[in-house]
């Protein structure tokens, strides 16, 4: 019995051998049925689990044995409530109290379970108040400990977090004591869930990391225990990763027969399908998900359930049978609780009732989320701002609705700030989308450009404006991204012989990239200020001579402000179509760059995006600096190739607060040139790098060029040149990589770095390319760099030719070394390309990001 919870299948191997011994005894057969029956329910066998327990109950009332049969009905009970059963649940506990007396600490303890199932949370923690009373009366440390676990979940869904926190802490503390390893990290899997609601994500995916590596060498099926992982990431707005993994869950519970917690992963599947713009898959988990608990009796949960299906079809047309419905479920998600949920569904109501003209039920709706402002919620808190300034752009006062957005945003960049890993960062921003639009909305209607680009500005790339967090320099992260770069490296030379990949080694590889994630996700985030936005007035001295066009899209519509000597706002039509035109001009240049003479096909794109953007009606002279800064799919623009930029000087940055910083230049810059393998022309062209700038200058070619001595002189270089094949990971960006002697260098490589140059140049395919995300976040090698101090980078944007590449650098590096900027540097570079179709086509691939200004 005391194994079956602690290691299961060791307990289950040990009963079933006792119970084939001939003349076993009435009581030793009724437990050893019983150990089995709770072992196959950690194992997920519920089916297998409920036979045993109900032969133990049956083999103990044959034998007079009531202690026994009560003790086994204990068990059946909570197995029926896992088969989504409660009114039965009850029944066997009501039996249980009759043969075991009221008394009896396990069964008020069974009873916290089942009302915790059923909503029911005051009854449930006045059960658990009582288990533990006796309990701890009879010095019942393992059932004290169990208790204490149990109130901490209690505590948890009541938010009562911190009453939750400390129950759960003594729990995990009194079960390593007595040596209870399952019980433990049970434990540590409830407080990572109780941390998660509090908004302490990166503690909270530690906890579950040490849990799940424990839970599994034990033997455990994971799928209850991904459901409060999958929940966190979700929290953290890595909706697509929670998807997925509340979708292994589901499945898994499905086939087990889990039914009182296969309707929980279906709603959370739900939601993760709302959040990644999924509505059929939302609205068929949501159904099903309904049924189920309806049949199981649990309102709570239901009006959830019914509260995510109003929600997939917010599309739909508004009627007043769906505001009616709609302001129904939100008055019963308050009564059961789901605060959140009560807030998206009251918003949701506010809409459909602004739709139809009902401004009272609008205006009602908008102020009972509106007095959750100061919750203790992040998510509840930017909701309630959000409704705060709906309510005052609604009465006219948009400078009230702007300083309620302005509010929402520093609750949520409150929230951000606890993080410190780049992927959760880019991530939070999605939160503010909503707020965000309203935002740059009441901008627009403003007619001011200056308050446009102000705003535009504090919703752009809000991630790389925070201080840098290297993620946590314990040495599993660095021996786990070794053996990445060992594992890739292996696999890259299997198929540069025409070997076939093994299985095993691009298992090998997901295992090591999953692990690097998880662990890079524990980094906590540093207190600091973001970039201020510079004032118009500051902006036009920090300008100079530059033009700037800030791109941005609002309700589906691409639009720039443009700034020289006075500033505009420009519609540049739908977004859709310049997103169409980048992505035949991206495929024409990448033809152009392998041989394919597509020159008329470049030229007539390149002059169509030119005009759509503007660029071909830019204010002041045709040869004045222009300042480009992105949004969404422009981040991929080869802006030299635009016949409107042609004869400028083009600098790009991620956002103008991030431009605005000065950089610091060295009279005698520390160099560095790199040369990867399989390069034929690396070699020349960091000889040429050294040549350029002399000395102080160092070069890694060769058996020389790993990625441990390019990370070790990186940290103390001015200005780094890398000459190497890259690899741009769309599926995740921060597993891009610079492929050198050793394998693979990726972001996480970079993110453990003490400070990066502040000049570097990758002469790679692809370098320059960024993960995008909402809000501009932005994610790969080049964001990467900025976040961590580099302040200029020239990259490419699509792959490049090699030969052609080595020419354009060595006539960059001469003008720049010459005394030309590099932006100036890398245009006159590329008006000196040869005439050749190929060299022209690498050349304008180039571009010069910069996070600084000269």
């Amino acid at each position: 019995m005391r194994l079956a919870a602690l290691e299961p299948r060791r307990a289950a191997r040990e009963a079933a051998s006792l119970l084939q011994r001939a003349r076993l005894g009435a009581e030793a057969a009724s437990v050893a049925e019983r150990a089995l029956g709770i072992a196959c329910r950690e194992l997920l066998d519920v089916r297998g689990a409920a036979q045993h327990l109900r032969r133990a109950v049956r083999l103990a009332e044959t034998g007079a044995l009531p202690v026994r049969a009560g003790e086994a009905r204990l068990s059946l009970a909570l197995e029926l409530l896992q088969q989504g059963r409660p009114r039965l649940a009850l029944r066997e506990l009501d039996q249980a109290g009759t043969s075991l007396g009221d008394d009896h600490a396990q069964v008020h303890n069974q009873l916290v379970a089942v009302y915790v199932r059923l909503g029911r949370y005051e009854v449930a923690l006045a059960a658990a108040s009582r288990a533990l009373a006796i309990a701890e009366r009879e010095g019942d440390r393992s059932l004290t400990a169990l208790v204490l676990g149990n109130r901490g979940v209690v505590h948890g869904y009541r938010g009562h977090l911190v009453e939750a926190e400390r129950d759960l802490r003594r729990a995990v503390a009194l079960s390593r004591d007595l040596g209870e390893a399952l019980g433990a990290l049970d434990g540590l899997h409830n407080l990572g869930w109780v941390l998660s609601r509090g908004g302490d994500l990166p503690a909270a995916l530690e906890l579950f990391d040490e849990a799940e590596r424990g839970i599994a060498d034990l033997g455990v099926p994971l799928a209850v225990y991904q459901l409060d992982r999958a929940e966190a990431l979700l929290a953290a707005g890595l909706a697509t990763e929670s998807l997925v993994i509340a979708g292994i869950a589901a499945e898994a519970l499905d086939e087990a027969g889990m039914e009182a917690t296969l309707p929980e992963a279906l709603v959370l599947r739900a939601r993760a399908a709302l959040a990644t713009g999924d509505v059929a898959v939302a609205a068929a988990d949501a159904r099903r998900a309904g049924r189920l608990l309806k049949r199981q009796g649990r309102r709570g949960w239901t009006v959830l359930a019914r509260a995510l299906e109003l929600e997939a079809g917010a599309g739909s047309r508004p009627t007043r049978r769906s505001l009616r419905i709609a302001c129904e479920v939100a008055d019963a998600l308050r009564g059961a609780g789901w605060h959140e949920a009560e807030l998206r569904t009251r918003l949701h109501a506010a809409r459909a009732a602004a739709a139809l003209g009902h401004g009272d039920e609008e205006e009602g709706q908008l102020a009972r989320v509106a007095d959750h402002r100061t919750s203790s919620s992040a998510q509840a808190r930017l909701m309630g701002w959000e409704a705060e300034a709906l309510l005052r752009a609604r009465a006219g006062d948009a400078a009230g609705a702007m300083r309620s957005a302005s509010a929402g945003l520093r609750a949520l960049a409150s929230h951000q700030a606890v993080l410190g890993a780049t992927e959760l960062r880019a991530a939070a921003a999605v939160d503010a989308g909503d707020l965000g639009a309203l935002a740059v909305r009441l901008a627009l209607d403003s007619g001011r450009p200056a308050t446009v680009l102000a705003w535009t500005e504090r919703l752009r790339a809000s991630a790389l404006h925070r201080p840098p967090v290297r993620p946590p320099g314990d040495r599993e992260l660095a021996d786990d991204l070794s053996a990445l770069r060992a594992v890739s490296a292996e696999l890259q030379e299997a198929q540069l012989r025409d070997e076939p990949v093994m299985t095993s080694l691009v298992r090998r590889q997901r295992e090591l990239e999953e692990s690097v994630r998880r662990r890079a996700h524990h980094a906590r985030g540093l207190a600091g200020r973001a970039a201020a936005v510079p004032t118009m007035r500051d902006l036009r001295a920090a300008l100079g001579s530059r033009r700037l066009v800030a791109f941005f899209e609002h309700d589906g519509r691409l639009r720039a402000v443009v700034v020289h000597r006075s500033a505009t706002v420009v519609d540049c039509g739908p977004s859709a179509r310049a997103s169409l035109e980048l992505r035949h001009l991206s495929f024409a240049l990448r033809r152009q760059v392998t041989g394919d003479d597509s020159t008329d096909v470049l030229t007539t794109g390149a002059a169509r995006l030119s005009a759509l953007l503007g660029l071909d009606r830019l204010p002041g002279g045709g040869h004045e600096p222009v300042l480009v800064v992105p949004t969404g799919p422009l981040h991929a623009v080869p802006w030299s190739l635009l016949p409107g930029l042609r004869e400028c000087v083009v600098e790009v940055a991620p956002s103008l607060s991030l431009w605005n910083r000065p950089i610091l230049s060295t009279a005698a810059p520390r160099v560095l040139a790199v040369a990867g393998p399989d390069l034929p022309a690396a070699q020349s062209e960091a000889a040429d790098v050294i040549a350029a700038h002399g000395p102080p200058a160092t070069s890694l070619v060769g058996a020389d060029a790993t990625s441990g001595r390019v990370l070790e002189l990186l940290a103390t270089t001015d200005l780094a040149h890398i000459a190497c094949h890259a690899v741009f990971r769309a599926d995740n960006p921060l597993f891009s990589a610079l492929l050198l002697e050793d394998g693979p260098l990726t972001v996480y490589d970079l993110e453990r770095l003490p400070r990066t140059p502040t000049h570097v140049v990758l002469s790679a395919c692809d370098s320059g390319r960024h993960g995008v995300r909402a809000g501009d976040e932005l994610l790969g090698l080049a964001a990467a760099l900025f976040a961590l101090g580099t302040q200029t980078l020239v990259a490419s944007v699509v792959p490049v030719d090699d030969a052609a590449t080595a020419s354009l650098m060595s006539r960059f590096h001469r003008g720049w070394a010459a005394g030309a900027g590099p932006a100036e540097a890398l245009a006159a570079a590329q008006r000196s390309a040869p005439s050749t179709p190929v060299d022209r086509a690498t050349a304008a691939a180039f571009v010069c990001l910069r996070a600084g200004r000269d």
